[in-house]
């Protein structure tokens, strides 16, 4: 196997500074040279003032579901997608149809990245009643995979309802492009049931070894699935220094404190040092059962995407040859 078939990136449309649109189609085109085996886009319609955006000077961001198909159009191998959409600020059939135009466009490279989202700001935005996301979210993949698998489909929900319908074209990728399902534990069951990967974040080894990965086999291995577990985690490559300075470690923090626990210890969550550490916290987190690393070189748009180019330039070269 391509050890780069374990790696995937992905790239915030804001950030300090705010990336324009060809900063953000170079970056695709840079991680396909590299070899990273997919890149995505964060989705959000409204960033909040508080986590790691407080500090950034625009809360706007170019909007992901524009640039993918200029990232489609600008790249021919590297996988594309959504880390995550977040489902129910618009309608199932929307986003089925969506993600199957897009992996038409891009002649069958989508990840269909899907979340019930997080922050208020985002429901406000769509004027959606957020504390329903969760249910909202179990219809909406139920709806989609149908859209994208049956010639018709009826269904009756509590939020959605359709008879009859038809979605064409339908996706490439048969039954259909993978699903990333981002969440925690409250998201095993349906990640289990539709998904590709669950994908958290901010995962100690024992998390994933203890916790997450006998969950998840547990409830894959109930319904038939084997879904497994992607880590979004966040990494910094150190070269000629061998602690993060305190700077470097306050941005850290900022990053991966996204539900406001001071408990979290940053370098517990992160991968950061000399290339040799960094490779040595990879394999162990492979060994805890991590089956696919989403690597968040950005800070969450903390650092510029010039930074993050240079941090993936840095992984290739001096931490992939140090894995086995």
């Amino acid at each position: 196997m391509n050890r780069m078939e374990q790696f995937s990136t992905f790239i915030f449309a804001a950030g300090d500074p705010p990336p324009s649109a060809d900063q953000i189609i170079q970056a695709a085109k840079h991680a396909e040279r590299l070899g990273f085996d997919s890149i995505t886009l964060a989705h959000h319609l409204r960033l909040p003032t508080s986590w790691v955006y407080g500090a950034l000077p625009s809360r706007d961001l170019l909007d992901p579901l524009v640039m993918l198909p200029a990232m489609a159009m600008a790249t021919t191998e590297i996988r594309i997608g959504t880390n995550a959409a977040i489902m129910p600020i618009l309608p199932p059939y929307v986003w089925a149809k969506y993600f199957a135009s897009l992996d038409v466009l891009s002649r069958g490279r989508v990840i269909a990245g899907m979340a019930m989202g997080w922050f208020q700001q985002d429901f406000e935005a769509a004027g959606i009643e957020r504390r329903h996301r969760g249910p909202m979210f179990d219809e909406q993949l139920e709806v989609v995979t149908r859209l994208w698998t049956e010639d018709r489909v009826t269904y009756t929900g509590r939020f959605y309802q359709l008879k009859e319908a038809e979605l064409a074209p339908k996706p490439v990728q048969k039954p259909y492009p993978p699903i990333w399902v981002g969440g925690f534990l409250p998201s095993v069951a349906r990640a289990a049931r539709y998904g590709r990967y669950l994908v958290p974040g901010n995962l100690t080894v024992e998390e994933v070894r203890d916790t997450y990965v006998p969950r998840l086999r547990e409830a894959a291995s109930g319904v038939g699935t084997d879904t497994q577990l992607c880590l979004n985690v966040n990494i910094d490559i150190l070269e000629g220094e061998d602690r993060p300075s305190e700077e470097t470690l306050a941005r850290l923090k900022r990053a991966v404190n996204f539900f406001d626990e001071p408990h979290i210890q940053p370098e517990k969550v992160a991968i950061i040092g000399p290339p040799e550490r960094c490779a040595q916290r990879i394999i162990d987190y492979q060994q805890a059962g991590v089956a696919h690393f989403l690597m968040d070189f950005q800070y969450h748009g903390a650092v510029s995407i010039d930074y993050a180019m240079m941090q993936m330039e840095l992984f290739v070269e001096k931490v992939v040859p140090l894995l086995t």
